[in-house]
């Protein structure tokens, strides 16, 4: 399976290095960016999204506007949230991620991220 993922980060820069790295690892295409979190839940709105990775500190966000939202989406994407602070986790957006990276993101833990997103899809499928 290739997931489909959303990219939210207001830094261009980090948005262009994990799509980078993302491709490398031919198992997730990245499909849309947003560089403000209101622009990425209305393109996770329109559903078709697998994945989010959601830049911890973007601009503009409120820690109520994901939640708010998540009845309204056709699927809930995994959300994984990144972060430059490699000790801070917590919950800005008022969900809980499926996991965190630290950036630059390693490939390593993306890796681990994406081995997580295909054991969690073949349990739902095995439903």
């Amino acid at each position: 399976m290739i997931f489909e993922a959303i990219i939210v980060d207001d830094e261009a820069p980090a948005r262009v290095e994990l799509i980078n790295q993302l491709e490398e690892t031919g198992r997730v295409k990245v499909v849309a960016e947003a560089v403000c979190l209101q622009e990425g839940i209305a393109k996770m709105k329109k559903g078709g999204i697998d994945v989010a990775f959601i830049d911890h500190n973007i601009a503009g966000a409120g820690s109520d506007l994901l939640p708010a939202a998540l009845p309204e989406f056709e699927k809930v994407p995994a959300l994984i949230y990144m972060t430059a602070y490699e000790n801070f986790r917590d919950e800005p957006f008022g969900v809980e991620p499926m996991g965190y990276l630290t950036k630059p993101v390693d490939t390593n833990k993306l890796n681990e991220i994406i081995r997580a997103l295909e054991a969690q899809y073949k349990r739902e499928v095995g439903r």
